[in-house]
């Protein structure tokens, strides 16, 4: 199993075919978090960059389409080579996010998400962002909104978070397909509130989101046990 740290940059809003990614970056990484190889490049999204998405990440339409910018099929091809359908595990800031556009092309067969791990054991951040959580646990500055400027803050995130699981990566990878109890409500405008504690309507409200596995399990405990 290989383990990769992924993120990338987009043509807009939402997911494939309509947003395509036109910036990729992978660091692999081993069980101890150890850097094993790094790689960044511009992507051609076959698609225009809404103006909005250019203004945030710096990314041009002559940017990606100068001669010599892969697609993502290229770029992971030439990346991974004969490996490129190997089973790997993926993690990511809002990893579902990602494996929208990594997904397709890889053999992700289990992904960790830094996102759900920091809302389930940083309960009371300011908030969840990238950028934030950079600065609540004082992490090394990166450049944000660059494919690999944001992976190196995520690896630099799951380095912090680690210890605060109790757990080791390998477990954390292990147990990532198996949902767990939360007891504080992670986000929104019960943010810090004891979960058990949430309106049964509200509660009721969330199972028909798409929500992490997680508080989805930890609702349907609370349901059952209310019955």
């Amino acid at each position: 199993m290989r383990y990769f740290v992924g993120d990338c940059e987009t043509t807009g809003l939402g997911g494939p075919p309509a947003v395509m990614a036109c910036e990729i970056a992978l660091i692999e990484v081993d069980l101890d978090l150890n850097v094993l190889g790094e790689w960044e490049t511009l992507i051609n999204p076959g698609i225009p960059i809404e103006p909005k998405a250019a203004e945030l990440h710096g990314i041009t339409n002559e940017m990606v389409t100068a001669p010599g910018v892969p697609t993502i099929e290229e770029a992971l091809a030439e990346i991974l080579g004969e490996e490129q359908r190997a089973p790997l595990t993926m993690v990511a800031h809002n990893a579902k996010f990602d494996r929208r556009f990594f997904g397709p092309h890889l053999n992700i067969v289990n992904e960790l998400c830094t996102l759900e791990l920091a809302r389930k054991h940083m309960p009371h951040a300011p908030n969840h962002r990238l950028g934030t959580l950079r600065e609540h646990c004082n992490l090394q500055v990166q450049q944000e909104h660059a494919a690999m400027g944001d992976i190196m803050i995520v690896l630099d995130l799951l380095r912090h978070l680690v210890p605060l699981t109790g757990r080791s990566f390998a477990q954390l990878v292990g147990g990532a397909a198996k949902a767990s109890m939360l007891y504080i409500m992670p986000f929104g405008k019960h943010k810090g509130t004891p979960i058990a504690e949430l309106d049964v309507d509200y509660r009721n409200w969330l199972l028909q989101q798409d929500i992490s596995p997680d508080l989805r399990y930890t609702l349907d405990t609370l349901a059952k046990a209310f019955v």
